[in-house]
């Protein structure tokens, strides 16, 4: 016997012709359906867009190659907005969009390199 969750016997039909065979009836279980897909945009990527719109065309492309979402991306890239100037951050961006660079520690080091100027250079 098996008992449902208003604590009720439930009955099933024996099964003769199959020996060891589960059988399981679909009102005795909820659904496995996954979550459903998130349509709105996550809160790094509205913080970040809509500003520049080189910025905007970066972030969808980092968007596209990314896993998921995006969002450790989207998060990483608003971590360096607030980080450094806007101007070498939007300057590194526009380099990072013309090669085709979508690697953010590499970005960090253009914008880096922006900010600093000939700085570091011994």
């Amino acid at each position: 016997m098996i008992y449902d969750k208003q604590n009720k016997v439930a009955e099933h039909k024996r099964m003769l012709d199959k020996k060891d065979k589960r059988r399981t009836l679909p009102g005795h279980h909820p659904p496995l359906n996954r979550k459903t897909s998130i349509k709105e945009p996550c809160k790094e990527e509205v913080l970040l867009t809509g500003k520049n719109e080189i910025l905007d065309l970066y972030i969808i492309n980092l968007k596209e190659i990314s896993r998921g979402r995006g969002v450790l991306n989207l998060r990483r890239l608003l971590n360096l907005q607030r980080s450094y100037p806007e101007e070498p951050f939007i300057a590194g961006i526009k380099t990072a969009q013309q090669y085709g660079l979508y690697d953010l520690t590499r970005v960090e080091k253009i914008i880096l390199k922006n900010v600093a100027g000939d700085f570091f250079e011994l």
